[in-house]
């Protein structure tokens, strides 16, 4: 007579000793889970505590608002805002804001206390910090994180980078 057990566990690390990156999983009879104090399950699917999203311009983008995350579930707020410049703009502004589905990303609550300047002579092959407002909003499902791009907006090349991480 064979040895029964409830489940199976086992860890992945990535092995660069940070725990970043860190994969816990439980087998069981009815399949295999992931299991993770950092992560949270959503599905089958794992939804890391924080993550980077990143609006690439490869050309010089058009003044205007993007989407760049959409929580459907959990409370998440923007952690970090900053850009990359590889090439200068002409009067470029840089605005992050949470804002209500169906509602312009323009008019949405800005995550900082002021623009960031995508112009600047200085900056070029450089990363530019955002500075986030006191107590950024915290936001979940039916928002929309979004970039709101203003000025002339012409010559930038880079990118922007808005990190979040989910508070609940």
């Amino acid at each position: 007579m064979g040895m029964q057990q409830e489940s199976y566990d086992a860890i992945a690390r990535p092995g660069t000793g940070t725990g970043l990156g860190t994969l816990f999983w439980q087998a069981v009879q009815s399949g295999v889970k992931a299991v993770s104090p950092s992560k949270y399950m959503q599905d089958a699917n794992i939804l890391h505590e924080k993550d980077q999203l990143v609006l690439l311009c490869i050309t010089a983008p058009v003044a205007g608002a993007y989407p760049l995350f959409v929580p459907t579930e959990g409370i998440w707020v923007v952690d970090k805002v900053l850009i990359y410049q590889r090439v200068l703009g002409t009067s470029i502004t840089f605005d992050v804001l949470w804002v209500a589905s169906g509602t312009a990303i323009g008019s949405g609550t800005t995550q900082l206390t002021g623009t960031i300047d995508g112009s600047a002579a200085g900056n070029n092959l450089k990363y530019v910090l955002g500075t986030l407002i006191a107590a950024p909003t915290q936001s979940g499902p039916g928002t929309i994180l979004g970039v709101n791009i203003g000025g002339t907006v012409t010559g930038f090349i880079g990118s922007v980078q808005v990190d979040v991480k989910r508070i609940a």
